[in-house]
Parts: structure tokens; C-alpha cells; sequence
């Protein structure tokens, strides 16, 4: 694909699709955006989800698989010309490097360091004002280890004024800068782009100018011309959480002259055999936990040191708290318009989504992209008493916000009736939070006082608990951490007890919260600050690494005369295999079907697939997953139904984590594609690298619905082998597009 935008703005982004026979085929494309800046797109994983976003300059475009959201990182009123996006100071995150608009006159040229969140304000940096700072690259161009930045001056009044620079980055975190003149006479835009042209190994810069008709190439002989290029940490390894007993993984990207040399240390210390450019830990116990990763890359010609990344362990038997846990949504469904309350304590408040087409599911959650209504069809019975016995609440939800525009406050989770009549509801407002609880002491409504919390709205994966105890304290938390307290006084014998439980939206319509849901709870007492801490450190997905068998996934999918049944373990211990029952009632009897073997030990994902086909059209079957061990012990899982009805096929496009990853020399990619109007679906699966280029198509064509496999074997389009490091398989059909991570070690 490609990305286009125009001079002085106004006319949008638009995005090409490159066809198969691109000189004689015609380029279909669309308008991504109303909103643009100037003339100049770069490419990069801003926000650090696996997929490719758009700098515009002060602003960026949120790449959202189906749509991109517009984010301000700059409120400086001026036109920004050209822009790089690079990692300027080395903290894993990209930054902006912008040059504003000014011909023949003084310009702004500076960095914008992104922060903690992607979407908020970055921070500005001034690197130079020069006149017309409209030709730009980033590069490393003193083999230095860290970036400089190149920029050719646009001065048409006074060519012969026009200077080229590098602005040497002397402290190695771009915060000082010398200014070094490489040439003056040349006028510049949209040149003074940086390349090895004559392959000696340094960094030549070539450019071009509006006034004249002349291609200018500046040969780099400052460094010697040698290829002697010591290493340059392009990406650094990520922090990690596992389960104690899992594997970690961590990865670097490293250029340099060949042949560069790894060596991880852990704690400072070199680890025996760490010698690639991936690390994997043998299983982690408690005693890892807090451990420092680093790793030292090397060469004949220099050194460089990672970022040091840290191994968070989550102890055995310490996952998400379930003692007093009245409901629990995990989004583990993966399909359908049922969410099933999987907290095991009858009855079951399951929650109906109205309008598939307002959601989307994948593998981990359920992302709301439209208004819909998602509620319970009868009043939340169970949630009512058990927290009016005990007068406390504990609301839970891993979140992640669409926008921070919303308001009303727009309904997160909430137990109420209308815009006026709740027992409690969690919303946002803007960038901000806000609880309502209903007591003796507050209105119907839940407010006069409700809890409010400023700036903690993220369109980042959060952790946000609310807990009210009986004796009136109320405490709002955000990943662990304690934002807000109040006395809610009174109690909860004026709760209404017909009301239903609902997400991302109030129960009459009106009040939309658009955002991708991971996990809520709900509890009828106060959580400690020790046991949302536990719950926060646990993550957002539940598994209770104390069974046999971690399952991330369980559900049912009819087809004609036939049903599949999908399930995913993160890891196994001990396990014989899986018993599958069936019924006809939710709450009746079950019998055994089948067995399916199971992987006994291990600490990777594994993905089962079983198909039904005793079953009769038009009948709901209802089914119970159980994994046995060794010991014969059986743990049941979430119960889950279907109704066979017509053709057995996928009803959204998945592309699942390769097997294995890190892998070394092959690795294989499944998709699923849903049914389509049409009988053939156009697909496209290509491997990119970090920086957004395409190295590999697998498969480009049309392909029927159903299941699919793919191997890659580590090399180009050109057959070439590719070096080892961190890789996206991108899967693109219909308009939508679906991204994993890989790393191949090398």
C-alpha cells in the first residue's frame, strides 16, 4: 500500500492499493482521513500495537485496523513541511523529527519526544531554526551510535546562501546539538536524503532542489569511506510479565558492519550461550522476577548496549482474585453476540450484543466501534443481592479506550435503568473518570457525590478498579495505583432491583462508549490495595497458572449438521488430554463425546480444534470442556453453545500466532477467512520488517472460506536469507488487517 498526502493540506489521506501487475493494472485506493498537513507521510509503529501508523507532522494517524484516528502531538501553529519518525533518545518509543515551513525565510526545526502515551502531548525539543528546513533525514552519519539529523536549506531569494547541515547529536540523547556545514550553495526541498550510493560503508546524502534541474550527491569522506560501521541499536528489548514457569523472550535489533556479536546479561552478568539476537529464559521462577536484560552487540569496528528491559514474574497460585467474585467477562468468546459470565456462581449474567456489526472480536477482547447496546435480558438479580447483603462493590474492567472525546460520561459498565436511575456505573468523561454508586445518601441517579478522577483516561490498555467498602470509603485505582478517594457514605438498601447490567453504552441507549473491552468483574466487597495489585500484575487475561491447564479460548461455532469447537492453552502441566460433553440444556445432563490428547507439559500456545457432527440442525447443544491429569484429577471449564444451521465457516478473519516463535529456519502461519458474498476472497499475507518494508509475500490471491496454511522460511522475495530479529506477518482482506509478531533467531 501506499500513503499520500498534498501540499498545504485540506485534501485528506489517501491510501493505494499496489495490484499484482502495477505498470497495467489500475491502483484501486480511498480516503483514510479528511485531515492532513502538508505533503510529507512517514511510516512507523507509533503507538507499539504491531501495525504501521501515519506522522503528518503536529499530528499523527492511529492505524485502527479498519479506520485511522487522528491524535494531535503538538499544538505549535505552524505548517509542518518534512518529518522523520525515529527513536531520537533511545526509550523503545518513536519520536517526530519536523521541519516547519519557511521559504527563504527562518524555520523551526525539532524533535517531539513521544511520552508515556502516544496519544497525549509530546514533548517539543529545538534543535536549530534555519532558513526553510524543508529537506530532511535522520541517520547516524559520525558512527557514533546514536542520530543525527540532516537538513538542506529551501532559500530561493538567496541560492547561493542555501547551506547543507548535519546537526551532530552530542550527547547521545538528542538534548545537544552541534551544527556542522557541510556545503553552501545548493537550494534544497525534498532532498538531503542519506544512502551508502558509492557502498563504502559511510553515509553519502543525496538531494535535489525547486529552483534548478540539478541532482546533487554529496560523498561522505569525513569517516574514512572504509565500511567500518560499528553497531547501532535500531530496536531495544521490551519489558516482560510471564507466569512463573513460562519462558520470556527478548529481542534486539542491531545494523552495523557484519559480523555483529550478541551477548545478553542478566543482572549485569553475562548469560552462557546468550550469543543471538534473541534471548529465551529457561522457565522463570519467583526468584527471577525484577531481573534486568540488556544485550551487548559488537564488532570488529565498536560496541553498543541495549536498554536494559525488566522480567516481572507472576507467582503460581496468585492470579486473578476469585473469593467473592459475583461475575467475571473475559471475551474469550471470540465470535457470536452471547457474552457468557464465566465466574461460576449461578446464576449466569450473560450479556446479548445487539448489532454485530458495531463490534468486532479477536483472540484477546471485544472491540466496540460503533454504538450498540450489550446488556443482560432480565434484571441482574445475583449482582443486586450479593452486594446489597454486604453494602460494598468492587467494579473491575482492563479497558482500552477508543477516543477521549467521549462524555455523558460515556457508559463503561454499569447496573441501571436510564439516563437518571442507576445502582452504580462506571463512565468517562473526556480524559477523565467517574464512578456513581447509589446509596441512602445519594441521589437515584448515583451522584451527589460520585467519584470522579481526573486524567486517567488512556487510549492505552489500562487497569481501572472501583471499591467502595461498608463503611463508606471509596477508592478509584488506575494499573495498581491509587488516583481518587471519597466518603460515599449510607448503604445500598435503596438499590433498585429490577435493573439490568450492561457495557458500553446506559441500558435505554444514548450514552456510547466506544473501546475494546479485556476483562470486568464484579465482587461484592473491597478489594485490598494488596489484591488489586495482584490483580493488576496478573494481567488482563485469566489464567490460573495453579491448573493443569491455562485455557485462553473456548467456543462453539455451528454449522450445517455439525459443530467446531475452538480452544486455546497458553500452557499445560501435566495434562492427559481434554474430555468433551455435551447437552441439550444449558443445565442438564452432560455426556461425553469425545477425547481430545493434550500437549502434557509445556509453556506454549497450543490451538484444538473438534468438530461435532452428531448433531441435527436447528437444536442448541450446549458443551464442557474438561482437562484431566495425570492423577485423574478433572478441572471444568466455561460452558459454551451453538446452534448448527448452515455452513461450518468462520465468522471474522483471524490470523493466529505463528508456530513456533522465535523460530529458526521456518515457521508456519494459519488464518481463517469468514464467508464472503463473494465465493473467493482477495487476501494478502506479507512479512515486513521494523522499519514498515515489505520482505516476503506469501500469498497474494484469492482463496475460498475456511481455514488456511502458510510457511516462511526466513527469506526475501529475492530468495535472500534474511538476519535475525523481530518481524510482522500482515494479513490484509476486505479491508480489514491483521497483524503478529515474530522473531526469528538467528
Amino acid at each position: 500500500q501506499v500513503a499520500l498526502s498534498w501540499h498545504r493540506g485540506g485534501k485528506g489521506v489517501q491510501m493505494l492499493d499496489v495490484p499484482s501487475d502495477p505498470v497495467n493494472s489500475t491502483w484501486p485506493w480511498q480516503q483514510i482521513s479528511t485531515a492532513s498537513q502538508d505533503e510529507c507521510l512517514s511510516a512507523g509503529d507509533i503507538d507499539s500495537d504491531g501495525d504501521l501508523d501515519l506522522l503528518l507532522g503536529t499530528k499523527w494517524l492511529e492505524n485502527d485496523n479498519s479506520s485511522w484516528n487522528l491524535h494531535t502531538l503538538s499544538n505549535y501553529n505552524a505548517d509542518p513541511d518534512r518529518n522523520r519518525l525515529f527513536d531520537m533518545n533511545g526509550d523503545g518509543r518513536l519520536d517526530a523529527v519536523v521541519g516547519f515551513e519557511a521559504i527563504s525565510s527562518p524555520g523551526k526545526l525539532a524533535w517531539y519526544e513521544q511520552g508515556s502515551s502516544a496519544t497525549g502531548i509530546w514533548t517539543e525539543h529545538l534543535i536549530a531554526t534555519v532558513v526553510g528546513p524543508m529537506s530532511l533525514d535522520v541517520a547516524d552519519m559520525d558512527n557514533d551510535g546514536d542520530l543525527d539529523v540532516i537538513v538542506g536549506e529551501h532559500n530561493l531569494a538567496n541560492p547561493s546562501q542555501a547551506n547543507l547541515f548535519i546537526f551532530e547529536n552530542s550527547d547521545g540523547q538528542a538534548g545537544s546539538w552541534i551544527q556542522h556545514l557541510v556545503y553552501q550553495g545548493d537550494e534544497h526541498h525534498d532532498g538531503a536524503r542519506v544512502v551508502d550510493i558509492d557502498g563504502d560503508g559511510d553515509l553519502d546524502i543525496i538531494s535535489i532542489g525547486w529552483g534548478h534541474s540539478r541532482v546533487l550527491l554529496y560523498e561522505n569522506k569525513a569517516v574514512g569511506g572504509t565500511g567500518q560501521m560499528a553497531p547501532v541499536i535500531i530496536t531495544h528489548p521490551y519489558s516482560v510479565t510471564v507466569v512463573q514457569g513460562q519462558t520470556a523472550t527478548f529481542t534486539v535489533v542491531a545494523s552495523g558492519s557484519a559480523p555483529l556479536q550478541y551477548q545478553w546479561q542478566k543482572n549485569g552478568v553475562d548469560i552462557a550461550g546468550a550469543t543471538s539476537s534473541a534471548y529465551v529464559t529457561p522457565p522463570t521462577t519467583i526468584a527471577d522476577n525484577g531481573s534486568k536484560y540488556r544485550c551487548l552487540v559488537s564488532n570488529a569496528f565498536g560496541s553498543a548496549q541495549s536498554n536494559e528491559a525488566t522480567l516481572t514474574i507472576i507467582q503460581q497460585g496468585t492470579g486473578h482474585v476469585s473469593l467473592t467474585l459475583v461475575a467475571l467477562y473475559t471475551f474469550a468468546e471470540g465470535t457470536g453476540n452471547i457474552i457468557h459470565d464465566v465466574s461460576g456462581v449461578a446464576p449466569s449474567v450473560d450479556l446479548e450484543i445487539d448489532n454485530l456489526s458495531s463490534v468486532s472480536w479477536d483472540s484477546v477482547g471485544l472491540n466496540v466501534v460503533s454504538p450498540c447496546q450489550i446488556s443482560s435480558n432480565i434484571a441482574a438479580s445475583k449482582i443486586i443481592d450479593s452486594c446489597m447483603a454486604t453494602n460494598e462493590i468492587t467494579i473491575e474492567a482492563w479497558l482500552q479506550t477508543g477516543n477521549l472525546n467521549q462524555t455523558g460520561p460515556a457508559r463503561i459498565v454499569t447496573l441501571s435503568a436510564d439516563y437518571y436511575n442507576r445502582n452504580f456505573t462506571m463512565g468517562q468523561n473526556y480524559t477523565d473518570h467517574d464512578i456513581r454508586l447509589r446509596t441512602t445518601n445519594t441521589g437515584n441517579n448515583g451522584d451527589s457525590p460520585s467519584l470522579p478522577v481526573q486524567n486517567t483516561a488512556s487510549t492505552d490498555l489500562s487497569h481501572l478498579v472501583y471499591v467502595r467498602s461498608a463503611s463508606g470509603e471509596a477508592k478509584i485505582y488506575v494499573d495498581g495505583t491509587e488516583k481518587a478517594s471519597a466518603v460515599i457514605s449510607g448503604d445500598f438498601s435503596n438499590w433498585s432491583s429490577s435493573f439490568h447490567f450492561g457495557l458500553a453504552n446506559e441500558i435505554s441507549g444514548g450514552r456510547p462508549w466506544l473501546g475494546k473491552f479485556y476483562l470486568v468483574s464484579i465482587y461484592n466487597r473491597a478489594l485490598s490495595s494488596t489484591e488489586i495489585s495482584q490483580n493488576f500484575f496478573s494481567g488482563p487475561y485469566i489464567f490460573d497458572s495453579a491448573l493443569p491447564v491455562t485455557l485462553s479460548r473456548f467456543v462453539a461455532i455451528g454449522g450445517n449438521s455439525q459443530v467446531r469447537l475452538e480452544w486455546v492453552t497458553e500452557s499445560e502441566v501435566q495434562n492427559v488430554g481434554f474430555d468433551i460433553l455435551r447437552s441439550t440444556e444449558k443445565n442438564g445432563d452432560y455426556s461425553k463425546i469425545a477425547f481430545v490428547e493434550g500437549q502434557f507439559s509445556n509453556n506454549t500456545r497450543t490451538e484444538y480444534e473438534y468438530i461435532d457432527q452428531e448433531v441435527v440442525n436447528g437444536t442448541t447443544y450446549w458443551y464442557k470442556l474438561v482437562d484431566v491429569n495425570i492423577n485423574g484429577v478433572r478441572t471444568e471449564h466455561s460452558i459454551v453453545n451453538a446452534t448448527p444451521l448452515g455452513k461450518l465457516v468462520p465468522s471474522n478473519i483471524v490470523l493466529f500466532s505463528n508456530y513456533p516463535n522465535p523460530f529458526n529456519p521456518s515457521t508456519k502461519l494459519r488464518y481463517r477467512i469468514p464467508q464472503s458474498s463473494q465465493k473467493l476472497v482477495p487476501v494478502d499475507v506479507s512479512v515486513y520488517n521494523v522499519l514498515g518494508q515489505r520482505i516476503k509475500t506469501l500469498f497474494k490471491g484469492n482463496v475460498e472460506a475456511g481455514n488456511h496454511e502458510l510457511v516462511w522460511n526466513g527469506t526475501s522475495d529475492n530468495g535472500i536469507t534474511v538476519p535475525g530479529g523481530i518481524y510482522y506477518a500482515v494479513l490484509r482482506s476486505e479491508g480489514v488487517n491483521r497483524v503478529v509478531r515474530m522473531v526469528l533467531l538467528k
